[in-house]
């Protein structure tokens, strides 16, 4: 049985090239030869060496930086006799050259080998060769899955056309990424062929509504290549049949006379980048897509605000798979729309107390709904809480735990989580999980245990007022909470699209329960009061405005009366027709609109108001 020998050299590591270099040196030693010592036999007299002796069957060398792994296969010599060979031969490759010389032997192993790894080699291969594939995955997903899963890819993109703010939401392709990737085969064929017949499709609905849109602006490619695109599709669409092979059919010989009449005939290549006619077809296949992507999107805005990429699908009309698909999803999307309201309620209650405890103290007193609200998800104020008094810092939560406004009952807990917080600021938030563990512990001492729970609330919301009040701006620390809410209260919804603002709007709401002035507060505390991009101020103005639009219409009311000051002003000016006062600052505009609509609308309309908005 042959000897499989291991024998491992290590020496100093001196660049990134030298496990090529020490490679090439073991090589040449191994390849050379070396003599080996014979063995003695038990009567003094050495072992006859056969023919086969000095034989090396296999051999493999694998360099790095810094030394080398040599696997030798030797003869049936006995294993004593393969030991001394191994030992020998480390000997030798390290004496070998003077680039050498520094290498010592770090491992060396003689063991038998069973069986050799194929028919021509004892060892196998570093590297196992790798078959080219013979098919794309997609190909085998045979020709229905692969349009279908085409067609869901282009109208998976279409919202991100019709609304640039959708993007992000797990439903949503970006058109741009779907343009980029689709030249691998075999997407390009299989998009071109399926965009026209959803093209058809989509203009067969726009005609049976009765309404035709203008072309959309946003996405990539020639204009007029898509205006021309959108004009033969309506045309083609006014013959009748709506069967699925005659959407096809119409569908390629509408995507086949648009490709001749604009000469972008196109074809799969071989990936190849710096290929000139390479990339002249992939520029060619993208004006196709993007003229295409934009002309559905077009003839399809009717089901602008349809969520859901399959019930987009099935309400243009495909087959019976795509229908059990959409109502699979319109289920899916019902229980993830109710799991996420669930976590915007509770988060935007939780900031809602936070918030009242850092601006309005004064206001805690009449937070008693408000915390029964809070204590159905606790764990919203947990994240809230915790926040706050990071932001807050050490310094001023372990002053604060002495408060006289904290009850004594809950100090010693409170006094615990201030303490642990002072020792991360004191290591520049380095601390060991350990540190943070004691915290979040300390707080759910005062959170989490059965009865009195309210009461445990309000001493939590105690110590964040306290400590607010010790910061040198208590204003900039409710604006923090207020402009990133699904991060500090670790929110995670299902689509997040506008999970802060509606987080934001659910809490202005809360908020305006309490207090119309507290309301008009915290609406000037919205991020988006400030900042260069122009689209920020005319969208805040107009919020603005719809809230006391609705405020009123809800209140039944055209009056102005029991309002004073600036919100006084704002609804005599809309109630006289007009705007809301243009030389007002939009902080100002914001401000009397929040309070006019909370003071307006009066219990139990308020999220009729600003969450509706």
């Amino acid at each position: 049985m042959p000897y499989l020998c291991e024998i491992e050299i290590a020496g100093p590591r001196e660049g990134e090239d030298e496990g090529a270099m020490v490679t090439e040196a073991v090589l040449a030693a191994v390849e050379e030869g070396w003599r080996s010592p014979r063995v003695i036999g038990d009567d003094g007299v050495p072992v006859p060496e056969s023919d086969e002796d000095d034989a090396v069957l296999d051999y493999r060398v694998l360099g790095y930086p810094g030394g080398a792994f040599i696997f030798v296969v030797l003869p049936d010599v006995g294993l004593e006799s393969a030991s001394l060979a191994a030992a020998s031969l480390a000997h030798h490759v390290t004496t070998w050259s003077p680039g050498l010389l520094e290498y010592t032997v770090e491992r060396l192993k003689v063991a038998p080998l069973a069986e050799p790894y194929d028919e021509e080699n004892w060892l196998p291969p570093f590297e196992e060769p790798i078959d080219p594939p013979g098919v794309s995955i997609p190909e085998l997903l045979g020709d229905e899955l692969l349009a279908m899963n085409a067609r869901y890819l282009l109208a998976g993109a279409l919202p991100s056309l019709w609304d640039p703010t959708r993007t992000g939401a797990k439903d949503v392709l970006e058109a741009a990424d779907l343009v980029a990737g689709a030249s691998e085969a075999p997407w390009g064929a299989e998009l071109v062929d399926q965009l026209g017949v959803l093209l058809i499709r989509a203009a067969r609905l726009e005609r049976r509504l009765g309404s035709e849109s203008r072309l959309v602006v946003r996405g990539g490619g020639d204009l007029d290549l898509a205006e021309d695109l959108l004009r033969r599709t309506r045309a083609v669409a006014r013959a009748t049949g709506e069967s699925w092979n005659e959407d096809q059919l119409r569908g390629n010989d509408l995507i086949e006379e648009f490709i001749t009449e604009h000469e972008l005939g196109w074809q799969h290549g071989d990936g190849d980048p710096d290929d000139p006619r390479e990339r002249y077809s992939v520029r060619r296949l993208r004006e196709i897509l993007w003229a295409g992507l934009r002309a559905l999107a077009t003839l399809a805005a009717p089901l602008s605000d349809v969520r859901g990429v399959w019930r987009v699908l099935d309400a243009l009309g495909d087959d019976v798979g795509v229908a059990a698909l959409a109502e699979w999803e319109t289920e899916e999307l019902e229980s993830s729309t109710e799991r996420d309201v669930d976590e915007i309620i509770g988060a935007s209650n939780a900031l809602a107390a936070v918030w009242t405890a850092i601006r309005r103290p004064d206001l805690l007193p009449e937070t008693a709904d408000l915390v029964e609200a809070v204590v159905e998800d606790i764990a919203a104020l947990h994240f809230f809480a915790c926040a706050a008094l990071l932001l807050a810092g050490g310094p001023a939560v372990l002053d604060a735990a002495e408060d006289d406004s904290v009850p004594a009952g809950h100090r010693q807990a409170l006094r615990e989580f201030a303490e642990a917080l002072a020792v991360i600021d004191e290591v520049d938030d380095t601390a060991g999980d350990d540190v943070y563990e004691r915290m979040n512990g300390a707080l759910e001492a005062v959170l989490a245990r059965q009865g009195e729970v309210p009461e445990r609330v309000q001493a939590v919301l105690a110590l964040i007022s306290a400590a607010a009040a010790r910061t040198s701006d208590p204003k900039d620390l409710a604006r923090e909470l207020v402009a990133f809410p699904t991060r500090h209260g670790i929110v995670i919804l299902e689509d997040e699209t506008d999970a802060d603002l509606d987080i934001r709007l659910h809490t202005l709401a809360a908020v305006a329960e309490i207090e119309a002035v507290a309301a008009g507060e915290f609406a000037g505390d919205f991020p988006d009061l400030s900042g260069t991009d122009p689209r920020l101020e005319p969208a805040a103005r107009e919020r603005a405005r719809n809230w006391v639009t609705d405020a009123l219409a809800l209140a039944e009311r055209e009056a102005a009366g029991g309002l004073d000051g600036d919100a006084h002003t704002v609804v005599e000016l809309i109630n006289a027709g007009g705007g809301l006062p243009s030389a007002w600052p939009v902080r100002r505009v914001v401000v009397a609109a929040a309070t006019a609509a909370a003071r307006l609308a009066g219990d139990g309309e308020v999220y009729g108001v600003f969450v509706r908005a």
